[in-house]
């Protein structure tokens, strides 16, 4: 009981363009006792529109944050204010990266990590830290420095 006062499960949206992968993703992760997929989409538009209440997170996959581009990303945070998003499948390279940073996403997961990886950057996302990879630190390090941000 007290583990779990300390650890809240957390509730998350699934946004991805496949089902095939965005129903397989809600199984992954419902094996996991910390969290629980409240929802299902297929665009970052649909969950603007069904806006889950409360503190969750959203875990949507880059090229779905792509479609939707900024606006997108601004309408899901204004319709779900409590809402996170947390980029999944985020190639390895510094664009992508500085990308989901620009905008406005809570934290990226890089598309190599392994499931447990996945569902401690939802954990940290919920927390309220953003998940980083010494990877992603790089890239905002040299992004810095080469725009003097």
């Amino acid at each position: 009981m007290r583990e779990a006062a300390e650890h809240p499960v957390v509730g998350v949206a699934v946004v991805h363009g496949s089902r095939l992968i965005a129903e397989g993703l809600r199984d992954l992760l419902g094996r996991e006792s910390a969290v629980r997929v409240v929802r299902v989409h297929l665009d970052l538009s649909s969950a603007a529109r069904e806006p889950i209440p409360g503190p969750h997170v959203v875990l949507a996959d880059l090229s779905s944050v792509r479609a939707a581009g900024m606006a997108g990303v601004a309408a899901l945070l204004s319709a779900a204010a409590e809402a996170k998003i947390l980029v999944f499948d985020v190639e390895d390279d510094d664009a992508a990266i500085i990308e989901c940073v620009r905008a406005g996403t809570a934290g990226c997961v890089l598309r190599d990590a392994s499931p447990a990886e996945l569902v401690a950057a939802i954990a940290s996302v919920a927390q309220g830290t953003a998940p980083v990879s010494p990877r992603i630190v790089t890239s905002l390090f040299r992004f810095v420095a080469e725009h003097g941000v």
